[in-house]
């Protein structure tokens, strides 16, 4: 059973992501220079994301395609990243967009009944309350 296409690493991913960024006129600044608690942000009206590197390595995917998310739905002001701790709508969105855009990624070429979602959600630490909602999306696939 393929849970994952192999080709597909953290790097790739992180590298993937960049590049839809680009691709979607989203310019980005990446930064060792925060504190490791300190969150990615976007300017969504500035088309501009800054990501703090000193995160987690496993949560990074998700953090950059969350704030691609702010971008693309065109929020108000700054968005500043919350990981699982907001139920805000526009943090929900955002995450909501950032998952379509991973999970898009990550079964572009894996057979539908190989699909695992718990496996991909692991892999980039999504939060599990949003399981039912990435059933209901990838069931539109």
């Amino acid at each position: 059973m393929t849970t994952m296409n192999s080709l597909y690493t953290d790097s790739n991913t992180i590298t993937y992501l960049f590049n839809y960024a680009l691709d979607h006129g989203i310019s980005f600044e990446t930064t060792y220079d925060l504190h490791k608690d300190t969150p990615s942000c976007s300017v969504p009206s500035k088309r501009k994301m800054v990501i703090n590197l000193n995160t987690d390595e496993e949560e990074l995917p998700f953090q950059i395609s969350h704030e691609i998310g702010h971008i693309l739905n065109k929020d108000f002001g700054k968005q500043f990243f919350c990981g699982e701790s907001s139920s805000s709508p526009v943090e929900v969105k955002a995450s909501q967009t950032g998952i379509k855009i991973l999970a898009d990624y990550y079964f572009y070429d894996v057979p539908k009944e190989d699909w695992n979602i718990d496996t991909f959600m692991l892999y980039y630490c999504i939060p599990v309350s949003y399981k039912d909602w990435v059933i209901e999306y990838l069931a539109t696939k």
